[in-house]
């Protein structure tokens, strides 16, 4: 089942976040849908989406604590997560990316792919 976490930071910045991403996501992620990052209030957030929790717990040990080792694992870090039951992709998105079997919304129809 896919599975999405989002991340809340307090007083870190998008520099943070690029920082941090230079030292994850230098080859492909395996299991990784989406993956967006933004200021938001007195910190940003980070949202992902995952093909399994599986992947994501994969990348979180194997990928993500060894850059945050030397942060010591950031203070001020909230974490959210749930089951995706609905996943639906806009139409904005090239075919080439997107994942299967997600629904897929246009202007005139809304189907499984």
């Amino acid at each position: 089942m896919r599975y999405a976490a989002t991340v809340a930071f307090e007083d870190r910045t998008m520099d943070d976040y690029w920082r941090f991403r230079q030292g994850y996501a230098d080859e492909a992620i395996d299991g990784l849908i989406l993956q967006v990052g933004g200021t938001a209030d007195a910190g940003m957030r980070i949202i992902s989406i995952w093909e399994s929790k599986a992947d994501h717990d994969h990348f979180i040990t194997e990928r993500l604590h060894p850059v945050l080792q030397p942060a010591r694992h950031p203070n001020g870090m909230t974490v959210t997560d749930f089951a995706v039951d609905n996943l639906i992709i806009g139409p904005a998105m090239p075919q080439a990316h997107r994942p299967t079997n997600t629904a897929i919304q246009d202007k005139n129809r809304r189907s499984a792919t």
